[in-house]
């Protein structure tokens, strides 16, 4: 188990650490091995987790670049203010 939390722990997804051992993750050499089905078997159905999940197996499996973390997209910069066009004179 302390292998298991180690490895989610930087993913910030340690809520997952019993279900990995409940699986048979319990070690190096058996989480290298998680596949998209294996999440699906566990029930980790949240994208954003599968994805840095992956990415994470794929490092510590020495395929990293093989699979890039799929977070959402960030929200655009605001544009900087526009000073406001002074308005003509009423008549």
């Amino acid at each position: 188990m302390e292998f298991v939390r180690g490895f989610l722990a930087p993913l910030q997804l340690e809520q997952y650490a019993a279900v990995f051992v409940e699986n048979g993750y319990d070690e190096p050499d058996t989480v290298k091995d998680i596949e998209e089905g294996d999440l699906d078997t566990m029930q980790i159905t949240a994208a954003d987790h599968r994805s840095l999940i992956l990415a994470a197996v794929a490092k510590l499996a020495g395929r990293e670049g093989a699979l890039e973390p799929m977070l959402p997209p960030r929200p655009a910069e605001p544009l900087p203010a526009r000073p406001a066009e002074p308005l003509p004179p009423r008549p």
